[in-house]
């Protein structure tokens, strides 16, 4: 019976040896998860930082771009603007130029130079006898 109770007691010491290492075991576990739940939400809190942080750099972006689209349409609209009083101007000129009333202006300024001309040849050829 001698060693029928000390192999028992044996097992008995394997079993208690064996619950406590579970029991170690159980404890580290726990502690292991808990580490990873708290390193599973720093990561979460830093992701959602630098989403904040994107989304903030990204809305800037766009209200930058939005303000440069602004301004260059704004420069588009001025200068379309400057183009089209240009074109008017300009059409005001044609418009004068190719006007009945010019166009015999300038014929008429034609004939006064020939006029002049022939007056001044004339002038020179008495001025020459004399």
């Amino acid at each position: 019976m001698c060693i029928r109770d000390s192999a028992r007691r044996a097992r008995e010491g394997d079993i208690k040896k064996l619950k406590e290492q579970v029991s170690e075991q159980k404890q580290r576990l726990a502690h292991q998860e808990k580490e990873n739940s708290n390193l599973i939400h720093q990561v979460e809190q830093a992701n959602n930082e630098r989403d904040k942080r994107d989304t903030k750099d990204f809305h800037s972006l766009v209200l930058e771009l939005e303000k440069k689209l602004r301004t260059s349409e704004e420069q588009r609209q001025e200068l379309q603007n400057r183009l089209q009083k240009a074109d008017e101007k300009w059409s005001e000129i044609l418009e004068y130029y190719n006007r009945p009333d010019y166009q015999n202006l300038q014929k008429d300024l034609e004939e006064r130079k020939q006029k002049n001309q022939m007056l001044l040849n004339e002038l020179k050829k008495r001025n020459d006898q004399i």
